[in-house]
């Protein structure tokens, strides 16, 4: 069965609007400790009309098989039966995956057709096919230099780099990934401003200094 075909019968079961949030990053931002909380407390989500499901791959990333299999999906997998029910169940759906600020750059396995259409436009033309009506973007940003160097460390420790270009600025993902204005410029001309939440990241900016907290008053 095709997928579009798929996700018109699919939607004919419906009963009511469902709204994803899609918590995009960026990276050094505290993202693998916003997902392990929402992956504890999802019990709690559920009983409030939200879900941050749970797939194969990932594991709490759990928007990370859709930044890998954007728009070439199975149907049939076990991920695709969980994500389609969980945006039936709940008024409010929950994915993460600090790569969809890159765009997934790191992974590329796109239909050929796809090439030349937005990512992000990409995104929302497949998740609203799966039936979701509202998109609510959240981003936290930190200083771009914070940001390098918290990132460049985390590759040297690694063993991917090992010590920091002059050029930082001129190397292709850190030029596409700093650029903040024309990332946000971009997602609003998909979803819309007033669905775009800015956050910034640090203590003094958080809601009583808390990420968690500063996180659910986005939701």
């Amino acid at each position: 069965m095709k997928f579009a075909v798929f996700c018109f019968i699919m939607m004919g079961k419906r009963k009511f609007m469902t709204r994803l949030i899609l918590h995009i990053g960026s990276q050094k931002t505290g993202t693998t400790s916003l997902q392990l909380f929402l992956q504890l407390n999802r019990k709690i989500l559920n009983k409030n009309g939200m879900d941050y499901p749970h797939f194969s791959q990932g594991g709490c990333t759990n928007g990370l098989p859709w930044v890998r299999h954007l728009n070439v999906v199975d149907v049939n997998s076990s991920d695709f039966r969980e994500l389609k029910e969980s945006i039936e169940k709940y008024d409010t759906v929950i994915l993460s995956a600090e790569q969809l600020w890159s765009e997934g750059r790191s992974y590329d396995p796109r239909p050929e057709e796809w090439k030349n259409v937005p990512y992000f436009e990409q995104c929302k033309q497949f998740f609203s096919q799966l039936g979701i009506d509202v998109f609510d973007i959240v981003v936290y940003l930190r200083r771009q230099d914070q940001y390098i160097s918290s990132s460049w460390k985390q590759w040297v420790k690694v063993g991917f780099l090992t010590c920091m270009k002059e050029d930082v600025f001129e190397i292709p993902f850190y030029k596409m990934t700093c650029d903040y204005n024309q990332r946000i410029e971009g997602l609003e001309k998909i979803f819309g401003k007033d669905n775009i939440h800015i956050r910034l990241y640090g203590q003094k900016s958080f809601v009583e200094s808390s990420i968690y907290k500063d996180f659910c008053s986005c939701i």
